[in-house]
């Protein structure tokens, strides 16, 4: 599947950073992570930190798919308010997905000081209102999430003229988020857990597979194969082929940073906070530690490679336009442009669970616009459930969730 354009500015900036030998073999372990890109290293991490013996395959090269296009914006919010997940899975399991989001967020920190990712920063996130309505909506969410025990506030239309160099009804800010550098965290995770015993085999493609009691048998390209007792997909979006049909929707989404600026030049920009629209399609922006503003959004809802590559100068233009409505005085300057494929859920959430009809095999599919606080969060899930303990969170991320 062709989930990214050329020239993601995470994989451009830090080239091939490391390889792994190919499976020439047949070899067995314990558990079988398939896929190499954030979600696989966050499984890796909470496994082997867990004692379980692992191995992790990557078709491709470590961290080369929709991980070195991410834009990195971490967040315990997902892509609909409290509200707007409680009319559609009740008042329970949107809280419980929200407290797994918040939780992951100081998961994700922890792991970053593990590891020795720099690159991880804890900012604010500003949730802007399009409308008089959306502001009302978002004063109402912030009541919500103090009476829960989570950390907002609400931002009036005087507030945000106090802050910034542009006008919106109202917003819901945060002090619980962070950014970070996707593709070298992939990189710098998977070095920690080889350390604690994972196994990695790149350009080591997953054929198919057969389970059963006993275990699972997994056919490798190259005529290899692989004998585990528990098996985890996650493979991303290709993740989408083993899971009943309907439940994902492809989109198309694109991004560009600058050039890095001066510290003068972010000025105007409180905090060099997130920022992100409550409308649609929205727009979102971040700054990096060398000083570039990254800006994204502007999906598209369908999911068409080339017709997603040929849009890029068309969009690249428009995120340019929006960036100056938010920031008309701070220059901005394109270094790199891109496109990727983004899946979206009916509610916002990923999925996580069991395969059907396969007790021994796990899918972690991060979908939404939060994919690194849910690849956190599934790591925790298939953890406990490997150890047989109780996540209360598993029923809110799986497949039957809302039924």
């Amino acid at each position: 599947m062709d989930l990214l354009s050329s020239n993601p500015y995470w994989r451009i900036k830090h080239g091939l950073v490391k390889t792994y030998p190919t499976l020439q073999e047949l070899t067995s372990s314990q558990v079988l992570i398939v896929g190499g890109g954030i979600s696989g290293a966050l499984l890796a991490y909470f496994l082997v930190q867990a004692g379980f013996e692992t191995i992790l395959i990557e078709d491709y090269d470590i961290g080369s798919g929709s991980t070195s296009g991410s834009t990195a914006l971490i967040q315990y919010e997902v892509d609909h308010t409290i509200q707007e997940l409680t009319k559609k899975l009740g008042s329970k399991n949107a809280e419980r997905a929200y407290r797994a989001c918040y939780e992951s967020v100081f998961d994700l920190e922890k792991i970053a000081k593990t590891v020795g990712h720099k690159e991880f920063k804890k900012r604010k996130s500003i949730y802007l209102a399009e409308d008089d309505k959306g502001a009302q909506h978002l004063e109402q969410e912030v009541s919500l999430r103090k009476k829960l025990g989570f950390e907002a506030e609400y931002l009036s239309n005087s507030d945000l003229a106090k802050l910034f160099p542009f006008s919106r009804p109202g917003a819901l800010m945060t002090d619980h988020a962070a950014e970070l550098d996707p593709y070298i965290f992939t990189h710098q995770i998977l070095k920690y857990c080889v350390k604690k015993g994972l196994r990695i085999f790149d350009r080591t493609r997953m054929l198919d597979f057969t389970s059963d009691k006993k275990g699972i048998e997994v056919n490798i390209s190259g005529g290899k194969k692989i004998l585990c007792k528990q098996m985890i997909l996650a493979t991303g979006y290709e993740c989408a082929k083993y899971l009943p049909k309907k439940l994902v929707h492809l989109n198309s989404s694109f991004a560009l940073i600058s050039k890095p600026l001066a510290s003068k030049d972010l000025s105007s920009w409180y905090e060099q906070c997130l920022l992100w629209e409550k409308k649609v399609p929205y727009s979102y922006l971040r700054t990096t530690r060398d000083g570039r503003i990254l800006i994204g959004g502007l999906d598209e809802e369908f999911f068409d490679p080339k017709k997603r590559d040929r849009l890029i100068p068309q969009k690249k233009k428009k995120l340019e336009q929006e960036f100056k409505k938010f920031f008309p005085d701070i220059p901005f300057d394109a270094a790199y442009a891109w496109a990727g494929t983004f899946a979206e859920t009916k509610d916002g959430l990923a999925y996580v669970g069991r395969l059907p009809k396969h007790k021994n095999i796990f899918f972690s599919c991060g979908y939404g616009g939060n994919g690194i606080s849910f690849s956190a969060v599934a790591g925790r899930i298939i953890r406990d459930t490997l150890l047989g303990e109780k996540n209360e969170h598993l029923q809110t991320f799986s497949l039957k969730r809302g039924k």
